[in-house]
């Protein structure tokens, strides 16, 4: 789970950044919109290698992307929140109307 990113962070920035930064693969990237399409400043990111959910958050945590540091915790959010969401083979993600 990931918090405290810049509203206008996309997925694809996200995914490479965890990418990049970490060395893992990433499967899913899930950034959370309020109701009117507005970025929350969260995300949920689903790795390859889920044993290396600790090592990310290692790795990640407090790591600038887009001007803000990163808050990386293991996911716990249970709320059924707006997601807009890509898989790794989709270029191509619709903006919010």
């Amino acid at each position: 789970f990931v918090r405290n990113l810049n509203f206008t962070t996309r997925w694809k920035e996200l995914k490479e950044h965890v990418e990049s930064n970490a060395g893992l693969k990433v499967n899913r990237v899930e950034i959370f919109y309020q109701k009117d399409g507005r970025s929350r400043g969260m995300a949920r990111v689903e790795l390859q290698d889920e044993s290396m959910v600790q090592d990310a958050v290692g790795m990640l945590n407090d790591k600038l992307l887009d001007g803000r540091p990163l808050v990386i915790r293991p996911d716990q959010l249970q709320s059924k929140t707006r997601t807009r969401s890509a898989e790794v083979e989709d270029e191509s993600v619709p903006t919010p109307a």
